[in-house]
């Protein structure tokens, strides 16, 4: 896999990412939290299930601050808190 991406809310400059393997339903880091709307706090919860024969190594969980619910309700997450990596 290669995954491409730009910044459109802020117009810096994209990441790239290639040689990854993965695997549907093989994730090794899955993390449930409930949506959680402005102000409000919560708790991930994250479990390792074990590495995934074939797929490339993780380093973590990925999790991301910002939201669009419509007008009025936009998220409000700075450039260095749109997300937050959860390192195993």
């Amino acid at each position: 896999m290669e995954v491409y991406t730009q910044d459109v809310l802020y117009g810096g400059d994209g990441d790239e990412v290639v040689g990854l393997t993965v695997t549907p339903g093989g994730e090794r880091y899955v993390a449930v939290t409930e949506d959680l709307g402005d102000g409000e706090t919560g708790t991930v919860t994250v479990t390792d299930t074990g590495a995934f024969s074939g797929s490339s190594d993780e380093l973590g969980v990925m999790l991301i601050t910002t939201a669009d619910r419509g007008p009025g309700r936009r998220g409000g997450a700075t450039q260095g808190s749109e997300l937050i990596v959860l390192r195993a």
